[in-house]
């Protein structure tokens, strides 16, 4: 059974190797590569970063996704998800991917991207988030982009311990000190 859990840098070595070559075209237009951009939400250390993997059957990971402050205020943030070809297919994903969606989007003001007119599957699932397309391409390094944002609503947003696993338990009952941030 398919199912997510917070990231942890060691996924996105499997994530990269596998990842689906629409991804891999689409983060090469701004000068990156799989596993750089998949490290980024760690390296990059910012307070509000939320990053989740995505395992498959066979608990092997397939998908790594997450939005990433970019404001110092930590109320702006770029939402990403880079795959292999068979995570966008499974429709228990799709309804629960929304609910933590939600759940993270409630952190921010303000969440937005790109992605490549070719990205068909990406963009229906981006609309079922509840994602905006302005509708106008535009060009990033002469290849055409299409822009999406979200503006999560102050809405109650459930918890989401149920959708995670033990890594999310585990991170859940530590003790943090937010003193030092």
């Amino acid at each position: 059974m398919t199912h997510m859990d917070i990231a942890i840098p060691d996924d996105s070595f499997e994530v990269a190797k596998n990842m689906k070559a629409t991804d891999r075209f689409e983060i090469s237009v701004v000068g990156s590569d799989p596993l750089y951009s998949l490290l980024l939400p760690f390296r990059a250390r910012r307070k509000n970063t939320h990053t989740f993997t995505i395992f498959n059957d066979d608990n092997k990971p397939i998908a790594m996704w997450g939005v990433l402050p970019t404001k110092k205020d930590n109320q702006r943030g770029c939402v990403w998800f880079l795959s292999d070809e068979s995570a966008l297919s499974e429709i228990r994903f799709l309804r629960n991917q929304k609910r933590a969606f939600l759940w993270v989007a409630s952190h921010y003001k303000f969440i937005w991207n790109f992605c490549t007119e070719e990205q068909k599957k990406t963009i229906r699932w981006l609309k079922y988030l509840g994602f905006v397309f302005n509708g106008t391409s535009t060009l990033v390094n002469n290849v055409k982009m299409l822009y999406f944002y979200y503006e999560p609503t102050k809405v109650q947003i459930e918890p989401i311990d149920d959708l995670c696993g033990p890594r999310w338990a585990t991170r859940m009952n530590q003790k943090v000190d937010n003193s030092k941030n």
